[in-house]
């Protein structure tokens, strides 16, 4: 990475640990904490967030239904190189330890992920959750990036979900 990238990949990372922060303060339910992030992360997507010289942006997803996994899919006619992946896991009150894997794959294969990256969160938590990817690392149009829990309650919330890739045409 040069200057001007490191530089784009800091901006993206204080951004991404202010909606952290703003969740954590919320801490008073999983409901409040996950609309506290849904507007955090619409904040920070309409923020400066993407440098048209080198084609790296934060990718902000809407959080998915409560009780249900994120599945982030690349978009048709664009190829994305990825760099980093940050979420919050609110747990509800339902008592289990909550374990899992982040993976990759192309709709049917899974190719990559972090084994194990879901860890020993516990019941009225919020846990942040963060991965940089220090490679090449290219996904084709229709990739996905996906959380897969075990004992995912009901009340369970995934929110403030965000990437950092370079965004290509596919």
């Amino acid at each position: 990475m040069d200057n001007v990238q490191l530089e784009a990949t800091a901006h993206v990372f204080d951004q991404l640990y202010r909606l952290n922060t703003l969740v954590e303060a919320v801490g008073a339910s999983a409901e409040a904490a996950a609309s506290a992030a849904e507007a955090a992360a619409d904040a920070a997507a309409s923020a400066l967030l993407f440098d048209a010289h080198i084609g790296t942006m934060a990718v902000v997803i809407t959080s998915p239904a409560v009780g249900a996994e994120f599945v982030v899919t690349v978009p048709v006619g664009k190829r994305w190189e990825l760099h980093a992946l940050s979420f919050l896991l609110v747990t509800s009150a339902q008592t289990g330890q909550r374990n899992g894997d982040v993976l990759i794959d192309d709709g049917a294969n899974v190719f990559y992920g972090w084994l194990g990256g879901i860890t020993n969160t516990g019941n009225n938590q919020t846990v942040r959750f963060a991965f940089h990817v220090d490679h090449d690392f290219h996904l084709q149009a229709g990739y996905r990036i996906r959380s897969v829990t075990n004992l995912l309650r009901p009340g369970d919330q995934f929110s403030a979900i965000a990437l950092l890739v370079t965004e290509h045409d596919a």
